[in-house]
């Protein structure tokens, strides 16, 4: 006999601690964990799969969550992430700005004083 989509949907929710720890392993954030988790129960029910018992069902769900993780590493370690360059031409503008004044004459205290009071 076959596992009913309320008994997939419950024993998948019982292990939901199981399979998004696993997916952390691969991924290593939590929310992006979380989210595979719930992709992996949306596939359980809406996928033409059927599970004689909790183990299989348990076997398939770790095997899609981590598939998953592989594929979300694979995907997002393309990206770039850097800053706007907006926000890089402000901070350049800021460090020469302090470059300046620190060799205009003042004292290495001085210059500390002013780094220390705008970081």
């Amino acid at each position: 006999m076959t596992l009913s989509e309320p008994e997939i949907l419950r024993f998948l929710m019982k292990s939901r601690e199981r399979i998004a720890a696993a997916t952390w392993v691969v991924v290593q954030d939590g929310h992006v964990s979380e989210d595979i988790f719930q992709n992996v129960v949306i596939k359980a029910m809406t996928k033409e799969v059927s599970f004689e018992a909790e183990g299989p069902l348990l076997s398939w769900a770790m095997i899609a969550a981590r598939r998953e993780g592989i594929d979300w590493i694979r995907k997002h370690r393309r990206e770039q992430i850097g800053i706007d360059e907006e926000i890089l031409d402000l901070l350049v503008s800021d460090w020469g700005k302090r470059r300046n004044a620190c060799a205009g004459g003042q004292t290495r205290s001085g210059a500390a004083r002013l780094l220390g009071a705008v970081a």
